[in-house]
């Protein structure tokens, strides 16, 4: 009996331990397989104790220097898509207060490193209160000019929100001063509001033109206009006249590359103007059939998970989104569990792990485990991260009897199996800035696979059956350092239940050949592999002159 090792895979769970392929394993813990050897990820190199007192479920890097963190589970954060921008303006959604925007004045700013410190309301308001509006009418008729006014709020940053009621219809000799009054002032909510903008008709009706007579401070509730008909159309018109509120649920956003911001909010999905991340008009949302439970997004496409039947959206012009449900039997599950893997999402269903994108639409879990052994990780639960290519998921199955942990996982080769890490997240942020996957662990901020020394792995092969009882004489590790801890299991009868034994521990300190004991013969065998250097091949064989013929 000649056993030869030679590539190491992950877990196939669907496969009984004699049906796994060769080099498929029944355990591989803390296994780093991605070319083939056995290798172990590094350790997780520690970068800051979070401040906010509870389990930290969210986790965002601001600018490169501070750790925003939140102690809810489905905190979303995308930068704002705006030219020019110094005052790194992020937006984030999930919070029990609504939708968010800050920036590097206010959010590492008061004190402390309850990141991030301050934030404001996401979006502008309308004005509720129609100006009041008095002008001196013309004696000759002829000569008066038809006006309405509006006002809009505009924030700090220069955002303007959509216009107050119209004021009533005033007919006015336009070389007399109107006055305006009765003006809103600062409005209930946290804004960064700190003006508005009053406008006034070109023309009058329903289509009527509005173009911008002046700025003024907000607390300001009179303004009397004497500005020139050549002045006013020269000053440019209200372009914000459907810029409404985001929704108040909104959450679970995400950027697309056209400078909008997707998000949603009950079974809506809804869409931010192009780089007016402020601005949400109702025209922008489209309706599913089912509330939707997370989105993601590849390009200018964005798959929708719902309790029901997915959805794909092309959104290259948020106002005309091209929305198409999928006949696809899986819901998602979770909302954390969305990644964007590049040309494609993974979204964790009750089936397994489904790829959606450009020509793909599949369960990529379905070689690997059956819908049984995926609920063992109990996928609503599931909180997972794109990073060098793999889907790298936390779950937590505690709830229903099992575990919390972690698993690994390339959707683009899942017959390469999948491995577990043996430490458990609560939350975790990939940096593109960086490239690097930083995890909350045990209430730590770290940096995965950044620390100087490696962790220890254990790998398990497949059950390796011999035609006739053997007894196993020789073994061989041969590994770029040592020591290798090698087990040997021999299954036995045990009370009626065949049952791996282990008939032989040693610790491998170099290449060489070493004996294994005798006195047994079984038919069964199972391989175990612990330590921390890579391993290019393991042997076992019956007689020296066997493992020379390898």
């Amino acid at each position: 009996m000649l056993i030869n090792l030679e590539t190491f895979q992950g877990l196939v769970p669907r496969k009984a331990a004699k049906k796994l392929g060769k080099f498929q394993a029944q355990i591989a813990n803390d296994c780093n397989l991605l070319n083939g050897d056995l290798r172990a990820w590094l350790q997780n190199k520690f970068m800051w104790t979070p401040t906010k007192v509870g389990a930290i479920n969210s986790l965002y890097r601001y600018a490169q220097a501070y750790w925003f963190h939140w102690t809810e589970s489905g905190v979303s954060v995308v930068r704002a898509p705006i030219a020019g921008d110094v005052t790194d303006r992020v937006i984030f959604t999930g919070v029990a207060t609504g939708p968010k925007i800050t920036d590097n004045t206010i959010a590492i700013q008061g004190g402390g490193t309850n990141y991030p410190n301050n934030a404001y309301d996401l979006g502008i308001p309308a004005p509720t209160v129609a100006p009041t509006v008095v002008g001196t009418p013309n004696a000759d008729p002829s000569l008066n000019e038809s006006r309405i006014y509006v006002e809009t709020y505009v924030s700090g940053w220069g955002e303007e929100g959509p216009p107050s009621p119209v004021s009533a219809i005033v007919d006015i000799d336009p070389d007399v001063v109107v006055n305006l009054s009765l003006l809103n002032v600062v409005p209930a909510g946290n804004y960064n509001i700190i003006s508005k903008r009053i406008y006034r008709s070109v023309d009058s009706g329903i289509d009527a033109t509005f173009m911008l007579v002046a700025e003024i401070p907000v607390a300001q509730t009179t303004y009397a206009d004497t500005v020139s008909g050549v002045t006013v159309a020269s000053n440019g018109g209200l372009l914000s006249a459907e810029w409404d509120m985001p929704p108040a649920d909104l959450t679970g956003i995400v950027e697309l590359p056209n400078g909008s911001i997707a998000g949603f909010s009950g079974n809506e999905l809804c869409f931010s103007v192009p780089y007016q991340p402020h601005a949400w008009p109702v025209a922008y949302r489209y309706a599913t059939n089912w509330p939707i439970v997370g989105i993601g997004a590849f390009g200018n496409s964005l798959v929708i998970g719902t309790a029901g039947l997915p959805y794909l959206a092309i959104a290259g012009d948020p106002s005309s989104a091209s929305v198409e449900k999928l006949e696809t039997e899986q819901a998602c599950v979770s909302m954390r569990g969305m990644v964007d893997m590049g040309t494609a999402v993974a979204m964790p269903t009750p089936d397994g792990l489904q790829m959606i994108g450009m020509g793909i639409n599949k369960l990529v879990t379905a070689s690997l485990m059956t819908r049984k052994e995926w609920q063992a990780y109990n996928p609503p639960s599931i909180h997972a991260y794109f990073h060098d290519g793999r889907y790298i998921a936390f779950y937590d199955a505690t709830a229903i009897g099992g575990v919390q942990g972690g698993f690994i996982l390339d959707p683009n080769n899942p017959e390469a199996g999948l491995t577990h890490t043996t430490f458990y997240a609560t939350s975790g942020f990939t940096n593109r800035e960086d490239d690097y996957l930083y995890l909350v662990v045990g209430g730590n901020v770290v940096r995965w696979d950044g620390g100087p020394n490696p962790r220890t792995y254990t790998w398990r092969s497949k059950t390796f059956p011999s035609p006739k009882p053997v007894n196993p004489g020789i073994a061989q590790v041969k590994a770029a350092a040592y020591p290798i801890t090698f087990n040997l299991y021999a299954y036995e009868d045990v009370a009626g239940v065949p049952t791996a034994i282990l008939k032989h521990t040693q610790a491998a300190t170099d290449s060489k050949p070493f004996r294994l004991p005798a006195g047994y013969l079984a038919e069964d065998f199972e391989i175990e592999l612990v330590g921390s250097s890579d391993v290019s091949q393991c042997i076992i064989a019956e007689s020296v002159d066997e493992l020379k013929a390898v």
